[in-house]
């Protein structure tokens, strides 16, 4: 029921122009009256994102702790630097009990931010592009071992 809408993505730094441009090109296949914020200037950019005025970025973003609420906590009203600026007090609540459980029942807090993951895809506030850290490797490399924080375990490794 959004077809036709006015959508701008930017501004973005440099090295994400020719991705940016591309989410352009498939808004436009959408229906969407898409066009890029021309704009590459880093304090521009960071400025736009603290202020909300972006409604389509193209950014990598990496949580500091590899928690779900290092992720999480972006869609909260307090929200982290303004990735999202969205704010509802209802996910906020949910969010918090993840947190909570964490502390006291480690199953019903992964259930709970299964919970939290799913209403934010629901409401598509953020929609990854790719993952860093799949890897293609030979079939004749033994022991992959890959680590979210020191990416490739590379003295795991073995080839035949």
């Amino acid at each position: 029921g959004t077809r036709g809408a006015v959508v701008v993505v930017g501004p973005v730094r440099d090295s994400y122009t020719a991705l940016a441009a591309y989410l352009v090109t498939v808004l436009k296949d959408l229906g969407y009256q898409a066009s890029l914020d021309p704009e590459t200037d880093a304090a521009t950019v960071v400025d736009a994102r603290n202020t909300g005025r972006i409604q389509v970025a193209a950014i990598t973003w990496l949580s500091d702790i590899l928690a779900p609420g290092g992720f999480l906590s972006a869609f909260t009203c307090a929200g982290t630097d303004g990735l999202s600026n969205y704010c509802d007090p209802a996910l906020d609540a949910l969010i918090a009990e993840a947190r909570d459980l964490q502390t006291t029942d480690q199953a019903a807090a992964v259930a709970k931010w299964a919970e939290v993951d799913r209403a934010v895809v629901d409401l598509a506030l953020w929609v990854p592009l790719y993952n860093a850290g799949t890897e293609f490797v030979s079939a004749r490399v033994g022991n992959f071992q890959f680590h979210p924080a020191y990416f490739v375990l590379l003295d795991q490794l073995w080839v035949q």
